[in-house]
């Protein structure tokens, strides 16, 4: 489940920062750069305000474990693993925040 959110207002965003930040993973960290062939699911771009600074996560899955999202968190390295079942709550949760204007 992909969806695109364009813009929402910055209580949304946090909401869904929060969100994906609060999951937990019963995966081993992993170096970003070590995924296998990784293939992008989602970027989450949050804008900070005026001066243009943004949190960028990244999505990825691989190809031998597609029941595992790998985030990348803003400005890092280092990959965590969360199921596809938290991800898609997640990300449906946002979508739905967006749509309500909540």
């Amino acid at each position: 489940m992909t969806r695109r959110l364009k813009s929402v207002a910055s209580d949304t965003a946090t909401s869904l920062s929060q969100q994906i930040k609060n999951l937990t993973s019963s995966q081993a960290l992993r170096k970003a750069s070590e995924l296998n062939k990784p293939v992008h699911r989602f970027t989450l771009s949050i804008s900070l305000g005026k001066d243009d600074s943004q949190l960028v996560y990244q999505g990825w899955t691989l190809n031998d474990d597609p029941d595992t999202v790998w985030i990348v968190p803003p400005q890092s390295n280092w990959a965590y693993g969360l199921s596809v079942s938290d991800v898609n709550r997640a990300e449906q949760n946002g979508h739905d925040q967006a749509q309500t204007g909540k």
